[in-house]
């Protein structure tokens, strides 16, 4: 990993830094969000003071890459949040989907039936 994160010399890295931090930024916001709300809106609150408008990459876990200028971190970020919200609202709206569906079939049943049951546990 210390080698892939040398920009200045054709280590292999894969993706451009833009490309990095973006995707750091989305990855880690949309897997802390189901977790803990508040936990995910205090990081990417923490990524706006420390690496957008101080320039810190550290908060990616300490490696050595450029970052780039405010203004791209900004892009990256308004991209990151806009995306990773649409991402989260498409599969909560899926959750409330699958939540009414079964609400309705026990009002209509007035039990829970073996239906309703696979309902609830159906994989996702």
């Amino acid at each position: 990993m210390e080698s892939c994160n040398r920009v200045n010399k054709n280590t292999g890295m894969r993706i451009s830094k833009e490309d990095y931090f973006y995707a750091a930024i989305i990855s880690i916001f949309v897997l802390i969000y189901p977790r803990n709300k508040k936990g995910a809106l205090k990081w990417i609150k923490k990524v706006y003071s420390e690496f957008v408008k101080k320039g810190e990459s550290k908060i990616f876990g300490g490696i050595d890459i450029p970052v780039p200028s405010e203004v791209e971190r900004k892009e990256m970020w308004e991209k990151a949040i806009e995306e990773g919200i649409n991402f989260i609202k498409e599969r909560e709206m899926k959750e409330i989907s699958k939540v009414s569906a079964i609400t309705k079939k026990i009002q209509n049943q007035g039990k829970i039936s073996e239906e309703i049951l696979n309902l609830l546990f159906e994989k996702q």
